[in-house]
């Protein structure tokens, strides 16, 4: 387990995770304004957040949801063979953080465990909620 103070590599999938398309306006306007705190209060820890998805507009639609800032990297390839190789590109640009340091998120369970073959801790996120630590309070993991 990382410790509090370590920086950590974040790798999120766009949608389903980030951007909520399967819900109502008013529920993915709420789940937008936790994700920006949640993801502010990441940036002043020190974590590197990231993007590996397939859909070659996710940084006009991080624009749209007002989180693009956040990201140290969007890695957005619709051409990519397969999301492996999308994070291969992600680690490779941040050789200094550890692989344990690593968390992926994404909503399909196919590319959750083609990570976890890396070595990389991976989450499969339903797609009708999101990211469940951005309801958290005091999200240390």
């Amino acid at each position: 387990m990382a410790s509090a103070n370590k920086t950590r590599l974040l790798i999120f999938d766009l949608d389903n995770v980030l951007s909520l398309l399967r819900v109502s306006p008013a529920k993915k306007a709420a789940y937008e304004t936790n994700l920006r705190t949640w993801m502010q209060e990441r940036k002043q820890r020190g974590d590197i957040l990231t993007v590996a998805s397939f859909n070659h507009q996710a940084r006009e639609v991080l624009s749209d949801m007002r989180v693009v800032h956040f990201f140290d990297h969007v890695e957005a390839d619709c051409k990519a063979d397969s999301k492996v190789f999308m994070l291969g590109k992600i680690l490779g640009m941040f050789p200094h953080v550890d692989v344990e340091s690593v968390r992926f998120y994404d909503d399909d369970i196919d590319h959750v465990t083609a990570a976890r073959s890396l070595g990389i801790q991976s989450f499969c996120v339903a797609p009708m909620t999101g990211l469940p630590m951005v309801y958290k309070k005091d999200d240390t993991e």
